[in-house]
Order: C-alpha cells, then structure tokens, then sequence
C-alpha cells in the first residue's frame, strides 16, 4: 500500500526537501514532492523502504531555506 501525504503548511516553499526511512535500518530515500497550487504533495511506499507490518517508518520534511521550518512524522504500519 502506498501512504499519500500532503504538505499543508508549505506553500510558500518552493523546494521543499523530504526523507523517510525505515526505523533501524540503513540509509532514508530522498522522496519526490510534487508542486502544486494546491499544496505540495508526496507518496512513499514502504516496500521501497524494506518495511512492511509491524514495522516502523519516519518521514522528515525541511524547508532548505529555513532548517528550523520541519516536521518529522513516525508512521506505525499494521
């Protein structure tokens, strides 16, 4: 299953930068943000990420202009 997010607070971000990973495991995947007028938006799929049930992935957004703008999310998959 692929999660879909969107980026509410994030207009006025022309390049917003995020990640995600899979709790104890190597290396985050940088991930494609789509720009839109409506928001920005995003799709990870756990698979990519080596996670499945019971597992645990974080995402983590950055404004690159403005490091203290970001969020950092722990999605718990069943």
């Amino acid at each position: 299953v692929v999660l879909h997010f969107k980026l509410l607070h994030a207009a006025d971000d022309p390049d917003p930068v995020v990640y995600a990973g899979k709790i104890g495991k190597g290396c985050p995947r940088q991930i494609e943000v789509e720009r839109g007028e409506g928001g920005h938006t995003f799709a990870v799929d756990p698979a990519d990420l080596g996670a499945g049930s019971g597992d645990v992935i974080w995402i983590y957004y950055e404004d690159p202009d403005y490091p203290a703008d970001s969020t950092y999310l722990l999605v718990y998959l069943q």
